[in-house]
């Protein structure tokens, strides 16, 4: 989509997300652990093991390893595993990892490797850092997530909301001053655990953080910025708002912060009925878009809740394009097709074949 606050093209669908979920479902691992906690607790040791087996092998050919540095190793990367496997008991086979995701994880490993190279030329074993970094980065995303939650409350705890989608941070949504804060306290627990001065590893870091944060995806945070900047310069029923906040939805649902883009999505449905009324060809269309932002949160009901509204509001005579009319009652047609209502599904598709013959399609 080409507007005012796109600086360079957003990668195409099927590059902005990896199925991780479909993997995962498909070789066995989702119904283990989604099965019962110890099928979960089984695969996350598994898992610990493994990741612990990859960093003894890193640690023995870049430093030497103690006992003591290998018992620390194992006791991380078990947690870490089992932390994940809990993570997977939540997730369905449609959660994938989006590419900005992707961004930031290139970004924490070049900056893992830069950081011990810079420590091993002050004279301190570059293995460290990994048991370091174990820290940084789950508290990072943690507090990345809680700093997120906290700066927007409405989005989670405000009417109509489930406080559990508080939790989903595969739907997005993490801010970069909770990172830099919980990167820090992780730093320093990991220097108190490896004996490490502190100054000395924030001294080798320092190069690092700035590739850490995954920095590849800023042409789409610089295009939500500025559709925010745009939200707050203009009053809240000035007629361009709605399309304003239809563009912040769009970007939004592109980086994968499907939360955010529902809620800017309604805020343009809001600007639209109060501005034009329920029979708007505008208003019509932010209907349309509102459901599919519902239908990515797998809140189906509601999706269909408002798609009926639109449909209802063409039926008694509201303006609305040819293309518009077919795309909604597409719309209806798929989003039944996902609920596994066959009565509906075909009563909406009737409807569809009348539309599609009275355009001529």
């Amino acid at each position: 989509m080409t507007t005012v606050f796109q600086s360079i093209p957003s990668p195409s669908p099927e590059w902005q997300q990896v199925p991780l979920g479909a993997w995962l479902d498909a070789i066995g691992v989702l119904p283990l652990v989604q099965g019962s906690v110890l099928g979960a607790v089984l695969f996350g040791v598994v898992l610990g093991l493994v990741i612990t087996v990859v960093a003894l092998l890193v640690r023995a050919l870049t430093s030497r390893l103690s006992k003591r540095d290998a018992a620390w190793t194992l006791v991380g990367s078990v947690a870490t595993g089992i932390v994940l496997a809990m993570f997977l008991r939540i997730v369905g086979p449609t959660w994938g990892i989006q590419t900005y995701a992707l961004c930031i994880l290139a970004g924490i490993v070049v900056a893992t490797l830069l950081t011990g190279w810079r420590l091993r030329q002050r004279g301190v074993d570059a293995g460290y850092v990994i048991d370091i970094a174990v820290w940084a980065v789950l508290l990072g995303i943690i507090a990345a997530r809680i700093f997120h939650v906290a700066t927007h409350p409405d989005d989670y705890f405000g009417p109509g909301r489930d406080p559990m989608t508080a939790l989903y941070i595969w739907e997005g949504g993490i801010a970069i001053f909770g990172a830099l804060i919980g990167g820090a306290l992780g730093v320093w627990l990991g220097c108190r655990q490896t004996g490490v001065r502190f100054t000395t590893f924030a001294d080798a870091l320092a190069p690092g953080l700035l590739l850490a944060q995954g920095r590849l995806d800023e042409a789409e945070a610089q295009e939500a910025h500025a559709a925010e900047l745009a939200e707050r310069a203009l009053p809240d029923a000035h007629p361009l708002q709605g399309f304003i906040h239809e563009v912040h939805s769009t970007i939004l649902s592109k980086q994968g912060r499907a939360v955010e883009a529902l809620a800017a999505q309604e805020r343009s449905l809001a600007v639209r009925l109060e501005l034009h009324g329920e029979a708007h060809p505008l208003t019509i269309q932010a209907r349309l878009f509102h459901g599919r932002r519902l239908v990515v949160l797998d809140r189906l009901a509601e999706a269909e809740e408002t798609l009926l509204v639109g449909r209802a509001a063409i039926q008694d005579g509201g303006e609305a394009s040819a293309v518009l009319v077919r795309v909604l009652h597409e719309d209806l047609v798929k989003l039944y097709v996902g609920m596994g209502d066959a009565e509906r599904e075909a009563l909406a598709r009737a409807d569809l074949e009348r539309i599609l013959e009275l355009l001529g399609e």
